[in-house]
């Protein structure tokens, strides 16, 4: 009960901390990780070289479409904003005097400023689709006519791996796990669980087998925080009493199962946030393979590091020490990880 007051206690600290400091918080802890830019043109007679284009960033962002010479808007527009994500849409039409835009080049200016990557999708009037992923270092792109296979695959490879890295609660999960510990083979077990069971709901929602509303996922993603917390703290608890070995902790004893349920969970949160982008059509198989790919490397990374970083505390004298201030150490991160766990899942229902 004593990690639960405190995590409590910490989350309420953390809440009013944020608050006082006049921090915006998003209900959702997946923002969107690429501005996105979607050119369509218009199909209907007389309207050739016509394109209703949508444009998606943060509110705060600089960044800004630019299309070539030869085009021109022909409409004021209309203007979007949710406050709940941070984000602003707009959305307006544009003439390229009856002409496509193969062979032309569509820039996003600003990106250096913003530090964030830009994707960029034309669709042409018989369907076909191109897209590709802007960075600050390579902000313009010509239009190809045809749409290149292993440049959608290494677009949504980069896009997995940016979700990733802008989920703080997907790899506070994993590194929890593995900071969980119980052996090499508990370790590898419930890594590899959690691997499967995200890939296998990522899959099922992006293909529209399964649909859950994105509120109660984010909710509960992070409880499966304050649940590893729980875990970790327990696992102290059981150090400090001399019977690490026989501590009643289902994620150590059946690492598999736990850790395959939550994975199935923070699939669908991966899923949301392959929604939000939208896939090509007829290249949906291959941008998921890509996005799945991404998230692959992107944990891969984490479970790296981590793996240096025990192998440096292990040769460290202190970290084997038993004195109270060691020990308090050692059990932060439980605590620290239970109240971010329990601010998400209140600022998420709120």
């Amino acid at each position: 009960m004593t990690i639960v007051l405190r995590a409590v206690a910490g989350a309420l600290a953390l809440g009013m901390g944020m608050g006082l400091a006049g921090t915006p918080v998003p209900v959702f802890a997946h923002p969107l990780a690429p501005a996105l830019l979607d050119v369509i043109e218009r199909t209907d007679a007389g309207a050739a070289g016509h394109f209703a284009v949508r444009w998606r960033a943060e509110a705060t962002s600089a960044a800004t479409p630019r299309f070539p010479r030869h085009c021109r808007e022909t409409d004021p527009g209309k203007l979007r904003v949710d406050a709940a994500l941070g984000y602003v849409e707009r959305s307006w039409e544009v003439d390229c005097e009856g002409r496509g835009l193969e062979g032309a080049t569509l820039a996003v200016d600003g990106l250096a400023t913003d530090r964030r990557d830009a994707l960029i999708r034309v669709q042409g009037r018989d369907g076909r689709v191109v897209q590709k992923l802007l960075r600050a270092g390579a902000p313009a792109w010509r239009v190809p006519a045809q749409p290149r296979r292993a440049a959608l695959l290494a677009d949504h490879v980069r896009l997995g791996i940016a979700h990733l890295a802008a989920g703080p609660d997907h790899w506070l999960f994993l590194l929890g796990l593995l900071a969980l510990g119980g052996g090499r083979r508990a370790i590898l077990l419930a890594v590899s669980a959690f691997t499967a069971g995200h890939a296998a709901t990522l899959s099922l929602a992006t293909l529209g087998i399964v649909q859950v509303p994105s509120r109660p996922v984010e909710i509960a993603i992070a409880a499966s925080l304050v649940v590893l917390a729980w875990e970790l703290a327990e696992r102290h608890r059981a150090e400090r009493r001399g019977d690490f070995g026989r501590r009643p902790s289902r994620l150590v004893r059946r690492p598999a199962r736990l850790a395959f349920g939550f994975g199935l969970v923070h699939g669908l949160g991966f899923a949301g946030a392959l929604a939000e982008l939208g896939l090509p059509s007829g290249e949906i198989p291959l941008a998921l393979l890509g996005f799945n790919l991404g998230i692959e490397i992107g944990q891969l990374v984490g479970v790296m590091a981590w793996a240096m970083a025990h192998a440096i505390a292990a040769r460290l004298p202190l970290v084997g020490g038993s004195t109270p201030l060691l020990r308090a150490l050692r059990v932060l991160p439980a605590h620290a990880l239970g109240a971010l766990g329990i601010y998400w899942v209140l600022d998420r229902i709120l």
